[in-house]
């Protein structure tokens, strides 16, 4: 449709709505059968603007919120239900910090900066890695903490909250995310003069997109074929586009040296995408080959694993999704992200 047709607000909701269920589901799924959290690359602007909106529904109206979101942010790669739910804690952390407060003041900012180590290569400062990192931050005006409090806030259990008010499982859970994700969480705080929590997370690889890489890619459903197809071609990848996988496998027979990547569903009738992907890789193990499933396990991801096949991808999956999968199989170049500021 046309941007300007009247349909077209109506179908971003529903969009949004699908894509929340979507969400939703693989919570539960992640807390009940354990199932692996989902990484996209991520505008943190999006993510720091929902969570903006929740906490100001949830403050009182004398509690002042403030936003700085830098454009020269780096896209992250990391679990956008973790990166909320990380700025949640922080974001309720320091409404208590300022709660009761005549001029409490919450700020959450963004930025980009880079990460140096010493001429040994060794971390410096952060203990992270040297190279570029997108920081959240989340900074309030309250009462603050000194440093014997400082020194346990990321403990399990360890809390300064009355009764009934908090578990002591916050930090420890934004700390978590932090590691899980490749970055770190740290704290500056005095006593009465605040405290401001900074989340560093590495930047997304800026890869080129395609330069007519071939791609086989398998799935029984016809529409998601043509539609990853189609979408793969505009990006500059040349894409056989298959929904039987005894034809896929006799196209790849053919001419084992005539595709850069493969992508099979695992629920394929007949032959299963992990017995294609074995007998593709029997061939050529140096294929780059990508499972996707709409269930996926511990058990299928060791499978997969096992096999030699390099990524898994949970459906559905958006292209964006799809890119973010394939495009650091298939690296040509990396771009490093410019206008950064260095760590004082």
């Amino acid at each position: 449709m046309e941007p300007a047709h009247p349909a077209q607000e109506s179908l971003i909701e529903i969009e949004k709505a699908g894509l929340r269920a979507r969400d939703l589901v693989q919570q539960i799924l992640a807390f009940s059968r354990r199932q692996p959290l989902r990484t996209e690359i991520l505008d943190l602007r999006e993510v720091v603007t929902e969570a903006l909106k929740l906490l100001r529904s949830t403050l009182p109206a004398g509690i002042e919120l403030l936003a700085t979101l830098a454009t020269d942010t780096p896209q992250v790669v990391a679990d956008r239900t973790q990166i909320h739910q990380v700025l949640i804690n922080l974001g309720t952390n320091a409404f208590h910090a300022v709660r009761g407060s005549a001029h409490g003041r919450i700020e959450i900012s963004m930025t980009g900066v880079s990460v140096n180590s010493d001429p040994n290569g060794k971390p410096i400062g952060l203990g992270l890695p040297s190279g570029h990192y997108a920081r959240l931050s989340v900074g309030d005006n309250g009462h603050g903490m000194d440093e014997a409090t400082r020194e346990h806030i990321f403990d399990p259990f360890f809390t300064t909250k009355g009764v009934g008010e908090g578990t002591g499982l916050g930090l420890a859970v934004v700390s978590g995310i932090a590691q899980s994700h490749g970055g770190k969480i740290s704290v500056y705080s005095q006593p009465d003069k605040g405290t401001v929590f900074h989340l560093y997370l590495p930047a997304a690889p800026q890869t080129q997109t395609g330069t007519g890489q071939r791609i086989l890619y398998l799935d029984d459903e016809e529409v998601l074929v043509r539609l990853y197809a189609r979408t793969l071609e505009r990006m500059g990848y040349r894409v056989r586009g298959y929904t039987n996988s005894h034809e896929a496998l006799a196209a790849f027979n053919a001419d084992p040296s005539g595709f850069d990547l493969m992508v099979t569903d695992l629920s394929m009738p007949g032959i299963s995408g992990l017995e294609v992907a074995k007998e593709v890789l029997r061939l050529r193990p140096d294929l780059p080959v990508v499972l996707a499933s709409g269930y996926l396990t511990q058990e299928l991801r060791a499978q997969a694993l096992a096999v030699g096949i390099r990524e898994v991808l949970h459906k559905p999956a958006s292209v964006d999704d799809l890119l973010a999968t394939i495009k650091p199989l298939l690296v040509v170049a990396i771009t490093v992200p410019q206008a950064v500021h260095p760590i004082a």
